[in-house]
């Protein structure tokens, strides 16, 4: 397992990874259980607002990183994420949200655990400095030796999942948060490292509420979405909650708003670990777009507002 203070890096074969050649498969009638507590009088903490981000590489073309920096920074502004997993940045597209958003930093590292290479993907989470504080943090691949640097099955590139234990200073309340990226091509990959994250979070967190975030590459008709859900440890938040924005749309927007009109494309996804230790106040996917059609990225982000019991 390779720590580092920041992570970097985006592949070579990056324009293969775009989440258009992601695992979609005709959408059903959802049907979101009723499975809140409207009667609730627990007591509960402070809020924090969480996110999964897939922030797309430079490719330049059309939707070139120069143009679209400082609309990520307008997004982070906009909906004062407390902490964000963020998938995909090269290392030089890391430093400059750093440079742009001082009042944030990030643990993480690339998909080889490096943290010098410019040209390969990263799965990081970004944190509000004043706001949470990280106690400890680490990254395993998606593969058949997790603690190595390694690509798994018949993945396309190598995956990693990276995880931090963090503290709110607020509220002094500990929880852990992962940040993970499936692979778009391989389905062993996808199956088998759906049921990692099922069978390492667990050996990690020690009964400490978790937040998983990240881009599965699989909607919510996959079988690997279903096994995600179907495990007794792992609750969608998008299930949790009736507060919801734009549930009828998709998070790949493919720097087209039309795209993302069907759920076919809600890749994206902010999973909870099933304890009543944790409320999900409000669950969104925000479609923002800005003047002169300008996207941040091909993805839109899910923001989600968390709130521990006291």
């Amino acid at each position: 397992m390779k720590k580092a203070l920041f992570v970097y890096a985006l592949a070579l074969l990056a324009l293969a990874s775009c989440s258009k050649d992601a695992d979609i498969e005709n959408p059903k009638k959802e049907e979101v259980p009723d499975n809140i507590d409207h009667t609730d009088s627990k007591e509960w903490l402070s809020p924090l607002t969480v996110a999964s981000y897939n922030i797309e590489f430079d490719t330049g073309g059309d939707n070139p990183w120069s143009n679209r920096k400082e609309l990520v920074k307008r997004v982070f502004d906009k909906y004062t994420l407390d902490i964000a997993g963020v998938q995909e940045p090269s290392k030089k597209q890391l430093e400059d949200m750093l440079a742009l958003m001082p009042q944030y930093g990030l643990v993480g590292t690339d998909v080889r655990g490096e943290t010098t290479v410019e040209n390969r993907l990263t799965v990081t989470i970004f944190y509000k400095k004043d706001r949470i504080e990280i106690e400890d943090w680490g990254t395993f691949w998606l593969s058949e030796t997790p603690t190595e640097a390694s690509r798994g099955w018949d993945a396309a590139q190598s995956r990693i999942c990276t995880w931090a234990k963090a503290r709110d200073k607020n509220t002094q309340k500990e929880f852990y948060f992962f940040s993970t990226h499936l692979d778009h091509v391989g389905t062993e990959a996808r199956t088998k490292g759906a049921q990692l994250l099922l069978d390492t979070i667990p050996k990690i967190t020690a009964g400490y509420p978790a937040l998983l975030t990240g881009d599965f590459n699989s909607n919510q008709n996959t079988s690997y979405y279903k096994s995600m859900v179907s495990s007794a440890n792992i609750k969608d938040t998008y299930t949790l909650t009736k507060n919801k924005i734009n549930a009828v749309r998709g998070t790949f927007n493919y720097y087209d708003i039309d795209q993302s009109a069907s759920t076919n494309y809600r890749i994206d996804h902010i999973f909870v670990t099933a304890t009543p230790e944790v409320k999900i106040n409000r669950w969104g996917i925000y479609t923002d777009v800005f003047p002169g059609g300008k996207y941040p990225s091909d993805h839109f982000p899910v923001i989600v507002d968390v709130s521990f019991l006291k």
